[in-house]
């Protein structure tokens, strides 16, 4: 992409939505300011009549230096500065599609508030708890304007049906849509639950499951076990998953407690190889 190296104070910026503006320009300044609108304004006729793809991008690139001079307003915001300027330049791509030259406005004084609304756009939906498609969230507003002019007309809430049929929609979009609106009034943790003898939500949501917590292991366990002869899982189970003395343990094998005791040191052993070896 061929890119246009161009002086922040070289660029007209005339939006009130500028919180401050440029230096005064010095006569110099004021030359290349000339120069550069008298370039764009030539080079943008001849793309008018060529519909040139890489003209198009030269001229949006011409402004790059404008989305950088935007994006340095919002830099504390938490955001790296390539993210913010990446956004920017949506916004100016988006300006330069919707640009008419016959209006008699110059293209960096119409592009800064697109520009500066695509970057506000990202932070507000940065700070969502849920992040949503624009697209659903653009429907959403639209479905809200729907509701209330229904609304009056019906002297009612109107139903999804309605909503949809008035829209020319599938009603599993509205339904989509409004069930979206949701995430952008989320309930505290910290709010009592209705009908719960004002218990606070966070008190209501269950706990870490234990059994969760053991479930690598009981893998393993279960993993090495598999590995032990019949006998020395049979003298396992009895003692520990049974909780069987030795006593009992030898009455059911109809050994000593002394051959008993010798088992399960063995299979003890046996079990503590095979899971250093699954580790």
């Amino acid at each position: 992409m061929e890119s246009e190296s161009v002086k922040p104070e070289a660029v007209e910026l005339e939006s009130t939505e500028l919180e401050s503006s440029p230096p005064a320009a010095a006569p110099s300044a004021s030359f290349e300011r000339f120069e550069h609108v008298s370039k764009f304004e030539h080079l943008y006729a001849q793309w008018r009549e060529t519909d040139d793809p890489a003209l198009r991008e030269r001229l949006i690139l011409m402004h790059r230096s404008l989305v950088m001079y935007v994006a340095r307003r919002f830099v504390d915001r938490g955001e790296s500065m390539d993210d913010v300027v990446q956004q920017g330049m949506i916004g100016l791509i988006n300006a330069f599609d919707h640009f008419d030259a016959t209006r008699g406005v110059h293209f960096a004084t119409f592009a800064t508030p697109t520009i500066i609304g695509e970057i506000r756009r990202y932070f507000r939906d940065k700070t969502r708890g849920v992040r949503i498609p624009r697209r659903v969230h653009e429907m959403n507003q639209i479905i809200l304007s729907k509701i209330e002019l229904l609304t009056q007309e019906f002297n009612r809430s109107p139903t999804y049906l309605e909503i949809a049929q008035s829209l020319g929609l599938p009603i599993e979009d509205v339904i989509e849509a409004l069930e979206s609106g949701l995430v952008f009034d989320p309930i505290s943790f910290d709010e009592a639950v209705v009908g719960e003898n004002s218990v606070p939500l966070a008190e209501r949501i269950g706990d870490i499951d234990p059994a969760l917590t053991l479930s690598d292991e009981q893998s393993l366990l279960h993993s090495a076990l598999l590995r032990l002869s019949k006998k020395d899982r049979k003298v396992l189970d009895y003692a520990y998953f049974q909780n069987k003395s030795q006593v009992e343990i030898a009455g059911l094998l109809n050994v000593s407690q002394m051959h008993v005791s010798r088992l399960l040191r063995t299979a003890l052993a046996q079990l503590r190889r095979h899971l250093e070896e699954e580790l």
